[in-house]
């Protein structure tokens, strides 16, 4: 058992340029100490919802400015956003799955049993059904039968009635220990399957272009150990090499070929890839231990973000981003939450300039390329270490590392390295 230290909620708001403008401002969760972040979801612009090691369920509707304990318990499965329809289940006990749905950020939930032992659409089940995606009226579910064939069933009305899908498919060891992935883009929909008891087993991956009522299963070509979906449109689906984390492949035609010289990562760093900032973006987040990344061209580019160890980042279709962050040295989970934008508009490029400053790195006197009322630097945590006002700021007191500079109580920041 790990020693847990509270949780800490971190606002950021990130406009893009070639380095990355960045405001923190530091809030502490009321939660429990003896506690970490196990899952996470985010649904709109301000809604945050995220479970403990104990499935206690904490909501907030103003981006994490207050989060309040939920009168209910379980695992997140989705947020649908703009609707903001929030799920989960605890757990399945003779085909009967108790299920909650929120529709006002996690504040109140209401409960739903839903029976998926309907013989018609699953035939006799050898272990326990599984609820693999849910959406505001979409339930996917699966069993398996005596040979261990996967069944894949569709509800279209809240789990009332299900339909049977059109093709059964062998996966070995198919029941508790199956962790199942759900990926949904319009009518295309992906499931992966993978045994984490088989050392370096490969993932069974279905494909449905129909919304659930047909299936076929993709084989990957490439990455035999740890192939990991990290994107999937109606025009495409993006795999990644989980071995090295860096060598990627992308399909076309769901499936049938693959790219196998689609690979962004050149770095010798390892980087972990996550998710896109939408599904009809080119931007994607990616870190490693050394910090947070994005690109804006598929990964050709990357962008230093400056901040520290990622574990585990989430988005809303909206641009807002809520990451769990750990410690290299005492795996701890802290909670940060930011916003990233398109880009600046000419306006923000010229409040930009307004405040270039030099040298940078620097560790004696930085020089403003003009008269400031107020200038501030803050330490990557928010905290405001030094202020001053006109052209020139001393910065001699400063310990080596990075920080950020405002000017004139400006959202906009500047990075500045003190050596």
């Amino acid at each position: 058992m790990r020693t847990i230290k509270p949780i800490l909620i971190i606002i950021v708001i990130c406009c893009t340029r070639s380095h990355a403008y960045s405001q923190w401002i530091q809030k502490t969760f009321p939660g429990p100490t003896n506690s970490y972040v196990n899952d996470l979801c985010v649904a709109g612009t301000n809604n945050i919802i995220f479970s403990n090691g104990s499935n206690n369920i904490f909501a907030s509707t103003n981006g994490g400015d207050d989060f309040i304990k939920t009168t209910v318990s379980g695992v997140l499965i989705y947020v649908s956003a703009p609707s903001e329809y929030i799920a989960f289940y605890t757990q399945i006990v003779s085909g009967v799955v108790e299920l909650y749905k929120s529709t006002n950020g996690g504040q109140a939930w209401s409960k739903k049993v839903i029976l998926v032992n309907d013989t018609n659409a699953f035939g006799v089940m050898k272990a326990p059904h599984k609820v693999l995606g849910i959406t505001d009226s979409l339930f996917i579910a699966a069993g398996n039968l005596q040979d261990s064939t996967v069944i894949l069933a569709l509800s279209t009305d809240g789990g009332v009635n299900w339909l049977r899908a059109n093709s059964n498919f062998k996966l070995k060891n198919f029941g508790n220990n199956v962790t199942s992935n759900f990926y949904k883009f319009n009518d295309t929909i992906m499931l992966e399957f993978k045994d984490p008891n088989v050392i370096k087993s490969v993932p069974t991956y279905l494909f449905s272009y129909d919304n659930g009522k047909s299936w076929s299963q993709v084989k990957m070509p490439l990455f035999n150990v740890f192939p990991k979906l990290i994107w999937l449109t109606s025009q495409c689906a993006i795999w990644q090499n989980r071995s090295n984390n860096r060598d990627m492949s992308i399909t076309y035609d769901g499936g049938k070929t693959f790219d196998s010289t689609y690979s962004t990562f050149k770095s010798s760093s390892t980087y972990y890839l996550r998710k896109y900032k939408s599904a009809s973006s080119t931007k994607l987040i990616s870190f490693n231990n050394s910090g947070l990344y994005y690109s804006n061209d598929l990964g050709k580019t990357w962008i230093d973000q400056d901040q520290m160890y990622h574990s585990y980042v989430a988005f809303s279709n909206r641009g807002y981003c809520v990451s769990i962050v750990s410690s290299d040295n005492d795996h701890d989970d802290e909670l940060y939450i930011f916003d990233f934008f398109t880009g600046l508009t000419p306006a923000s490029e010229n409040k930009i300039a307004q405040i270039n400053f030099y040298p940078n790195p620097s560790h004696d006197i930085i020089h403003l390329t003009h008269d400031a009322k107020k200038v501030e630097i803050f330490d990557t945590y928010g905290k405001c270490i030094l202020v001053g006002n006109g052209n020139e700021l001393c910065i001699s007191s400063l310990s080596n590392g990075i920080y950020l500079l405002r000017v004139n109580d400006s959202a906009l920041h500047n990075k500045l390295i003190v050596y």
